[in-house]
This record gives structure tokens, sequence and C-alpha cells, in this order.
């Protein structure tokens, strides 16, 4: 036993011991502007750094070598540059003005893969959107950031309360990880994607497909990774910020942000606070009642290397939301009023990295995060009662992972990941003309644990042509619940029954449920020439039920719903085949699909007992295809458009699948006006008609929108830096439906003609 403490020991001084190493520094700029958030990587190291506001960068303890210097940026030529640091050149200053590319050419950094790489370098099929796309907008949710993107959908309960669907599957069906933080809470009314402003997001990654190999259960439909802003490093002692506000016309919405950053050498810290209101929308057809919010939101990051080759990041952030309206929400009766009372989120995560412990092992990390999300809602079915649902969901998490450089071709990423989603509710049905309470569990207090082995390999064949990953990941899941009888008491104007009739469908007894499972994948990329390239990629993924599919009670309007402890875990074989093409004129891809989902978790109609049970059921399939492409015409215009298709049906009743969005489409033109003093933005997203239904699904028609954004280039006075946003969304007021959305009542359509307008002060 002595001899595990002494080999972490020595691991850790080995990380300590001196080293000859240089230091890079410089400025990215284009056209003489500094260029921000540009990011630097060394070729064959974990060493990298983005570009402060002023186009600084600045990256120390690089051991002495000769290496390739890689600059990249969403909207501009890379640049690669050879340096070598020795004993006379420890430190080189590398400036380096960035050519604007019209067209994106996969040169965003992306880490949703367990390690740092471009989009180009990737195989699998994924979506990025850095903050440079969404600044010139005003988003009410992270949903609206995505949606655009290539088989991404936004499903609605609501304006606060949305949610994504990916190629047919969503809410349990998806990982949602923040700062790869996961992200776990109750799906049936979207909330989860909702607990983050958008203003404090720096880019959003989504994983299209299955990748239960690297993030274990749910991720069979996909993954999406938010990354919030940071701090960074700098040469020397260096203060700085942001202050952002926007204005939304169409629900009087404001967006009041601000950001402060410190740094030197050895430290970074890193704070944000975000306030929004909004009121009820409007829509061509009237106000949507009952879709106002508010919420904020605090972030910080302090970021420490106490020695060589050592690094430690805290974060915390907090976000608060309270009464949110909820005009939609499938488990609600139509003539159902729901609104968060309050909808929190608290997480502080901590995680120590060291580098090059021994030539291969280029980098160890271990991390821990803890979070609490707590939802309490008013649901008014009628005029004659109040139902009040609350829950505390809580999770800690932890992860030790490595990353082995076997050769400059060969890349292992292996580690243990675990976490632990605790639930505790209560719920209370007050009949008013009685006065009477009903205090029941919805969910019996319960505890789902998960702890999973994954290993990837990352190998090149040909000449660095023939790209293969392998990877594979092992499940362990422990499920287990207390016993609840419910009603658990009844309150009758003031008199408590402890002792009430019991209801024997709404009652659990304690159930422990063991699953073991795994996920492998297979991802293929030959690059046929350095512009065009074919992608492979096969998966087997899985899903453990959650704690509502085994333990739910719904009752609402005569509708009973019941979870079933006994359900079988999902499983999921899926393929993907791509076509890319990256030039500087124009990129096009084209990416066929099929998942087929064995064991599919439905609310099954009982006749027996008149209610809803979860059950599984036959095999599901979902096949369709996105497509994309950018290119570059006369004058600095850029055309872009993308187009998805996605089916989905139920083999073995040969029937289709509920949620499934419709034939959807963008295309788009920007350019710079007036020799890049100005920019603008013009986008029509047109929608088809969704006939191909489940049974009790309406069909929704088609509709096309148009939207328009302007925006500023930097105004530059001295000390500050000031960006104007402005456009119109909707902007011909279209009357519309969205498939995925679940409002109710009278008026059902979605925000009409939006005036919006933003201004950033950078300092």
């Amino acid at each position: 036993m002595k001899k595990i403490p002494a080999l972490f020991i020595l691991l850790f001084f080995t990380g300590l011991s001196i080293a000859q190493t240089g230091t890079l520094k410089g400025r990215i700029t284009s056209d003489s502007s500094p260029v921000t958030g540009a990011n630097i990587s060394i070729e064959n190291t974990m060493l990298g750094a983005a570009t402060n506001l002023a186009g600084y960068y600045f990256i120390n303890d690089i051991q002495f070598g000769k290496y390739k210097i890689t600059i990249t940026h969403l909207g501009y030529e890379s640049v690669t540059r050879e340096v070598s640091f020795s004993a006379d050149e420890k430190t080189i200053n590398l400036d380096i003005e960035l050519k604007p590319s019209p067209v994106r050419m996969g040169e965003v950094m992306i880490s949703g893969t367990r390690f740092s790489k471009t989009l180009r370098e990737e195989a699998i099929p994924l979506e990025v959107i850095q903050e440079e796309e969404f600044r010139a907008a005003t988003p009410n949710t992270l949903a609206e950031l995505v949606e655009k993107q290539p088989g991404v959908t936004m499903g609605k309960d609501g304006i606060w309360a949305t949610d994504l669907n990916i190629r047919g599957l969503s809410k349990q069906n998806l990982v949602l990880l923040i700062d790869g933080n996961r992200v776990e809470t109750s799906t049936a009314v979207s909330a989860g994607m909702s607990l983050i402003n958008p203003e404090d997001i720096e880019r959003v990654e989504v994983i299209k497909g299955g990748t239960s190999s690297l993030y274990g259960t749910g991720a069979m439909g996909g993954v999406v990774n938010i990354i919030t802003k940071s701090g960074y490093y700098n040469d020397g002692y260096k203060f700085g910020g942001a202050i952002s506000g926007s204005y939304n016309s169409v629900n009087k919405g404001n967006n009041n942000n601000i950001a402060l950053n410190a740094a030197n050498q050895d430290w970074y810290a890193h704070l944000s606070f975000s306030k929004r209101t909004a009121t009820d929308i409007e829509t061509p057809d009237g106000v949507l009642p009952n879709s106002s919010f508010r919420d904020k939101n605090i972030s910080a990051e302090l970021g420490v290397k106490p020695h060589e080759k050592h690094e430690l990041k805290i974060k915390f952030q907090q976000f608060k939301a309270s009464d949110v309206g909820i005009p939609g929400g499938e488990p609600f009766p139509g003539s159902a009023t729901a609104r968060y009372i309050d909808a929190d989120r608290d997480m502080i995560s901590a995680e120590y990295s060291v580098r090059d412990l021994f030539p291969s092992l280029r980098q160890v990390s271990a991390k821990y995060f803890y979070q609490l999300i707590t939802r309490n809602v008013e649901l008014i079915p009628n005029p004659n009662a109040i139902v009040t649902p609350g829950a505390d969901h809580i999770m800690h998490g932890a992860m030790f992972s490595t990353y082995w450089e076997i050769a400059k071709n060969n890349i292992i990423t292996a580690g243990v990941d675990m976490w632990e989603r605790e639930y505790n509710g209560l719920r209370t049905r007050h009949v008013l003309p009685t006065d009477t309470k009903i205090y029941e569990k919805p969910v019996p207090d319960s505890k789902y644990r998960n702890a999973g082995i994954f290993f990837q390999n990352d190998i090149s064949f040909l000449e660095n042509k023939l790209h293969v990953r392998l990877g594979a990941r092992i499940d362990y899941i422990d499920v287990k619940n207390d016993s609840v009888n419910n009603p658990l008491y009844i309150d009758v104007k003031g008199i408590r029954n402890d002792n009430p009739n019991i209801d024997p469908l709404a009652s659990y007894k304690s159930y422990n449920v063991i699953n073991r499972s795994w996920g492998g994948n297979l991802a293929i990329m030959y690059n046929v020439t350095k512009e065009f390239d074919l992608t492979l990629n096969l998966a087997r993924s899985f899903r453990s039920p959650n704690l509502e599919e085994r333990y739910q009670f719904l009752q609402l309007l005569g509708q009973t719903y019941l979870g079933n402890p006994d359900l079988k875990p999902e499983e999921s074989q899926f393929f993907d085949l791509g076509m890319r093409i990256w030039n500087k004129g124009v990129t096009f891809k084209i990416n066929g699909f099929i998942n087929r989902i064995l064991n599919l978790v439905v609310d099954e109609y009982d006749n027996t007992d008149n209610l809803y049970r979860k059950q599984n059921v036959g095999t599901a399939m979902f096949y369709g295809y996105d497509i994309a492409t950018e290119f570059a015409l006369p004058s600095d215009f850029t055309f872009y458009a993308n187009l998805s298709y996605v089916r989905g049906v139920d083999t073995g009743n040969d029937e289709d699948l509920p949620r499934i969005p419709p034939l959807n489409s963008l295309i788009g033109i920007k350019s710079p006006l007036l020799g890049g003093i100005f920019g603008f933005d013009f986008t029509g997203r047109f929608v088809s008609n969704q006939k191909n239904t489940a049974a009790g699904e309406a069909n929704t028609g088609g509709y096309a929108i148009y939207d328009f954004s302007l925006n500023s280039a930097p105004i530059n006075l001295n000390i500050v830096s000031f960006n104007i946003y402005a456009g119109v969304e909707n902007i011909f007021d279209r009357l519309y439906k969205t498939h995925l959305s679940t409002y109710r009542g009278i008026n059902t359509y979605e925000p009409g003609r939006n005036l919006f307008i933003k201004a950033v002060m950078n300092f």
C-alpha cells in the first residue's frame, strides 16, 4: 500500500523538475486592428493561448526545440510558422497579420472530443458556434444560438424554456455539458439548456450522433458542450473588461452584462455578471400570455500556475431565474397556467493538470465539480386547484484523464469518469374549494450513480492522409430509490392526516437497479487531397433510463403518467458517411446518417388501468441527411446555405415517431460595407410542413421567415473601443408555428417582428 502514495509523489515532483524552457509572445492583427480570441497552438504539445482584447498572447514553459506554431480564427486564413527555442533565444516575439477569409475553412478549435484540435481535423459530425457568429444577436436562450446549424432544431416549452433536437432526438437522449461538467435535471419541461445567460458563452460545440464511448449514458443523439468565457495569462500585469447591453422590442427584453479580467504570467481572474428582464412576447396574433421572465447570472474563474507545468483552475457559476412563464409543456393540460417560481443552478469545479510527466505522457488532469439545480413550479390547471411541484437535483462529478503521445501520429486519451445525481422533491396539490392540500412525491427520493472507464486512440497512416479513431467505454450504473407511499399526508383546513388512503399505482417500493453497458466508436477520415476528405463514423451507444422514467407519478386532469422501475437500457447503432470540401473560395459538407435504437422508452397507454406507463418498445429508426455550404462571391459577398432532413419511424409498428423536425433550410448572404466600417447579414429560413406525425400529434404547415443584422467595426477611442449591432428578426411579421413547440391556449404562434440593438464597450 505504501507504494501508491510514493508513486503519486514521484509523478508530482517529476512535473516540478527544472527544465530549459522558453516563452512565446506577440500580437495578432488584421489590417492593423487587433484580433481578439485568435487561437495559438504549438504542435505536439498541450500548450496554447488565445489573444486578449488588444490582440496580445503569451505562452511560457516551452521546452527548448523546434516547433510549428499555428494561428487560427474564425473568418481568417490560418497561419503556420516555425520557431526554435534555445539558450540563446529563450524569448521569441511573433507578431502575425491575418488575412480575412470569406468562407469558414474549419479553422476553429474544438475540445468536445477530449483533446483540442481544429474542426477540419475532426472526423465525427459536429458543429461549432463561436461568439463571433452570435455577437450580432440578442437571443433569449442558448437554443436560439444553435438552431440555425444543419441537423439542429429548437424545441420550445416557452420563450425561456427551450431545448435542442439533434437529428430527431432530444432531451434525455442528449448529453448537456457546461465547461465539461454534466448537467442532469428533469426533462419533462425544457429548462436545462436555459440555465445559462447567452452573454456568458464563448462557444458551443454540438456533436451529432451517438458518442457514448466519450460521454457515457444518454449520448445517443449527441452532445451539446457549452464553453463559457474565461480569462487568459498575460506577459505582465493586465486589467480589462467589457460592458454590454441589448434590447429586444418584441418582449421589451433587456440584457445587461459586465465582465472583468485581470492577469499576469502566473495567474488570471475572470468575473462576469448578467441580468435580464422580459415581458410577455408579441406575436402577429397578439400577446403570448405567460411568456415573461427574469434571470441573473454570476460567473467567476481563477487560473493559477503554482509551478512550472502545473495549473489549477477553479470555476464558480450561479444562475437564478424567477417568475418565468411556461406557455407550453407537454405534461400540462391545455387550459393550464404554469410558471417557474424559481429555477436556479449553482456550480463549482476545480481542475488540476500537470504537463509532460514523461516523454509520452503529455498531460494528466484531475477534476471535481458540484452542481445544485433547484426547480419550483406553480401549475394552475383550473380555477379550483393549484399544484406546486419542486425538487433539488444535486450532482457530484469527478474525472481523471490522461493524454499520451505514443508517436507524432498516435495519440491516446484514457481515464475514469464518475458522477452522481441525487433527487429530492415534493409536490403539493391544493384543492381550493375544500381547502385541501395533498402532499406527495412525484418521484421518490433517489440516486443515479454512473462510473465509466474510457479509452480513445487516434492514429494516422499513409503520410497523414488516413486518420483513424477507435474509442471504447465501459460503464457501471447504480440506481437506488427510497420507498414511498403516495400521498404522504393530507391537510384539510389545517387538520393533518398522516395515514391517508394509499394509491398503489402512485407508490413505489425500494428498488436497486444495476446496469452494465458499453459504448464504442470507429471514426475514419481520408484526405483525398488537401481540400477534399471523406469521413465514416460507426458507433454503439447506450442510455440507462433516468429517475423520472423509472419512478414518475404525474396526474393532470384525469391523465396519469407512471414510471417503470423495470425498464431496460436503450441501445443505439449509429452510422454516418460524410464528404467535405475545404477551399478558400468554397466549403461544402454533406452527411447521411442512420441511427437505430433498440428498447426505445415511450409512454404507452395501458387500457387496463386507463393510464400511461413507461415501456420499452421495439425498434426506432432515425435517418436523414445534413448539407451545408459557403462560397465567396465578387465584391466581398459571401453566400451560405444549409439543408436538413430527418425521418423517425417505429419500425416494429410501422408508425411515425413524435417530435421529428420537418425538412428545413437556411440561405444567407453577408458582406462588409463602406470599406469594412459596417457589415451586414441577411438570412432566410424555410421550413416545410410536417405530415409524418405520430398518433395524437398535430400536423404543422410550412413557413419562411427573414432576418437582417448590421454590425459596426470596432470604434477605437484611446483606451476603450465600441461595437454596435442592430437588426430585425421576422422582418415581415410572419404568423407561423414551429413543429417542436408545445404552446397551449388560444395564441400558439411564434414571436413576431423584433427590432434589436446591442452595444459593447471593451476596455
